[in-house]
Order: C-alpha cells, then sequence, then structure tokens
C-alpha cells in the first residue's frame, strides 16, 4: 500500500508523456548506364535523415553468391548513428519511364548499430529475374520506409528543491524584508545621517549585546530607538544586512577592517569570523602591520598567530614601507613582537645549518 504524503512533507515528482508518431520516408537513387550483367560492383550513397536522430545511408552492390551460384544486386540501408529502430520498407525498381520492374515490400527489427550489419537489406535483382538491367539506360531504385517513432517530454515537474536553493531564497526574502522596511518595528540613530530601521526579533537573536540592549528596561521614547556613536553609517548598514541576511555586501579591505570591530562590540562571531577571512585573502605588505594590531586589540590569537605568519615570509618587503615605519612610532610593543619572532626564526635557521 502507497504511503500517503503527510502535510509538511516535500515532494518531488515529474509527468511525463510519449506520444508515437508513424513517419514515412522515401529514399530515392538513380543509376545511370548500369554496369552489365555479371559485373561486380559497390556504390555508396551519400549519408541522410530519415528521422532526426538517426543517420542511414545506403549501398547497391552485385556480387557472386557462391553457395548459390549465382550474381545478385543488393540495396542495403545502414545505420549509421541513432538507436536501433523497426523499419517497415517497400522496395521498387523503375525505368526511365517510371514503369515498375520489380517490388519488395517486408519489415526488419534492426539490433545492431554498425556499419558492418545494414539495417535493412533486400536482394533486388537475381539471375533469376526476366529482364537485364543493361536493356534500360538506367535504373531507379525506390525505397519507401516507414517508421513508428515516438517522442518524451517532461509536460511538468514538482522537483524538490535543494538545500542550497532554499537558503539562497531566505536570503533574497530577508534582505526584501530589510531594504523595504516592512514589519521594522527598530530606528538606529547614526551620526547625524537619515536613521535606518530593522527588526528586534532579528537583532536579537543574532548578537547577544543587541539582545541585552533590547531587553532591558528603556524610556518610552527610547524603547524603539538606538544611538550608535562610535561606528560610521556605511559600516552599520553593513552590520545590518550581514545580520538580517548572513552575507557581506562589500570586501574591500578598509571597509571590512571596520566592520570587524563592529563585530566584535556587538558579538557577531560569524560576522568576526567572516572578516577574519576577508582579511587574511587581502594581505599584502602594505595592510599586514594594520591588520596585526588589529588582531592584537581584540585578543584574536588565530588571527593575530596568522598575520604574524605573513609578516614573518614577506619581512624583508614589508621593512621598506611607510606603514612599518608608522607601525614602529605607534604600536611600539607590538613591533617588537615582530622583530623577537624574527631573532628567533633566524636563531633556529642558524643553528641548523651544519659546521663544515
Amino acid at each position: 500500500m502507497a504511503e500517503v504524503p503527510k502535510v509538511g512533507d516535500e515532494i518531488d515528482g515529474c509527468q511525463v508523456q510519449t506520444t508515437f508518431v508513424k513517419r514515412t520516408y522515401v529514399f530515392g537513387w538513380s543509376v545511370k548506364n548500369f554496369p552489365p550483367y555479371r559485373s561486380l560492383f559497390e556504390v555508396r550513397s551519400p549519408e541522410f535523415r530519415p528521422v532526426s536522430d538517426r543517420l542511414f545511408y545506403a549501398t547497391v552492390e552485385r556480387k557472386y553468391d557462391n553457395a548459390c551460384g549465382h550474381h545478385d544486386v543488393i540495396l542495403s540501408i545502414f545505420l549509421k548513428e541513432g538507436l536501433p529502430i523497426g523499419i517497415k520498407h517497400t522496395i521498387s525498381i523503375t525505368n526511365c519511364t517510371g514503369k515498375i520492374l520489380k517490388s519488395i515490400s517486408g519489415s526488419h527489427k534492426h539490433s545492431l548499430v554498425s556499419e558492418c550489419h545494414p539495417a535493412l537489406s533486400a536482394f533486388i535483382i537475381r539471375d533469376r529475374d526476366k529482364f537485364e538491367t543493361e536493356d534500360y539506360p538506367c535504373i531507379n531504385f525506390k525505397c519507401t520506409m516507414k517508421f513508428d517513432e515516438s517522442s518524451t517530454d517532461i509536460v511538468h515537474s514538482h522537483p524538490k528543491p535543494s538545500p542550497s536553493e532554499n537558503m539562497q531564497n531566505l536570503v533574497d526574502d530577508l534582505k526584501a524584508m530589510y531594504t523595504s522596511f516592512d514589519c521594522a518595528d527598530l530606528c538606529l540613530k547614526v551620526e547625524e545621517c537619515s536613521p535606518l530601521f530593522a527588526h528586534k526579533a532579528i537583532l536579537s537573536c543574532r548578537s547577544p549585546v543587541f539582545a541585552k540592549m533590547l531587553k532591558s528596561p528603556m524610556d518610552e521614547k527610547e524603547k524603539d530607538v538606538i544611538v550608535i556613536k562610535d561606528i560610521k553609517l556605511p559600516i552599520v548598514e553593513g552590520l545590518m544586512e550581514f545580520l538580517h541576511t548572513g552575507v557581506l555586501c562589500n570586501e574591500d579591505f578598509d571597509f571590512v577592517y571596520d566592520l570587524y570591530y563592529a563585530a566584535g562590540k556587538y558579538d557577531v562571531s560569524s560576522l568576526r569570523k567572516t572578516c577574519t577571512n576577508v582579511l587574511l585573502a587581502k594581505l599584502d605588505v602594505e595592510n599586514s602591520c594594520r591588520a596585526f594590531g588589529l588582531a592584537n586589540r581584540h585578543s584574536d590569537i588565530q588571527f593575530k598567530d596568522a598575520v604574524m605568519e605573513f609578516i614573518q615570509f614577506h619581512f624583508d618587503d614589508i621593512l621598506q614601507t611607510k606603514n612599518w615605519s608608522e607601525f614602529l612610532d605607534e604600536e611600539t610593543k607590538l613591533a617588537a613582537e615582530v622583530m623577537r619572532c624574527r631573532s628567533l626564526k633566524s636563531k633556529k635557521v642558524s643553528n641548523n645549518v651544519p659546521v663544515a
């Protein structure tokens, strides 16, 4: 007994329709100055397509049958490309005036796709036939082929959405809700700019800091307003978009550098991790000292170690930059930490050098 889907089950499937169509194809071949009786020969036609997905060609040959002791003229049609197909056929021989000299009918189910095995083959002239081909200026072969062709199409389908499709739809819907201010119930005031609008429920579940702020007692005038004084408007916009959609809207180094601070302030760990990955991917000799200072200020050990490794690897180039000089003046202790690490690495290298 088939299981009945329950409410809430995800159902996928499709409806397929097959249509059978009878097709008729006429192949004609005119041979002028037909070779004399008992002359052996073989000729091949150009390729042709009776149906769109199958490619055929034909041959006419006269050969001697040793077993039977007579000559035969054989018309063969070969399936060169496509799946095997059943063929009903009528082959006729006419003279130049159209008079039918001989007609043969039959059917054939081709089972092999090979140029060595014809789709259909018929002995059309044999020694016992009552006419001699050299009596006619030309011989016309006509093969009428009938096919039972089928076409199968998907009428409509109900594919089960993939997890990635569902996630992208969720992101798109949340972004649309955020940008259109639908159901927004919180106002964010940043600097002297126009206010931003957000959703308390989303901020509360995404940021422990926002959750605590929104749950704490507030005056009636302040309960739907949060003032942000130490972060610039573009960074707050990036923070809000990430909280609502989980997507980082801008991967510029300076933007992500400032956004990392906002992620730390509001304890958005997923955003901080995302910012860390972007900053590490964009490290160069000019910005690595800034990134090292940022990681140190936020006690991000893994971030700091990764930047230190980059600095040590590119140390000679970094020493030549203006940023290193500023780093020495502004972050003396951190610069000393970099130098100590460099010194320790140099000692390890020298200790591993064999004595001659």
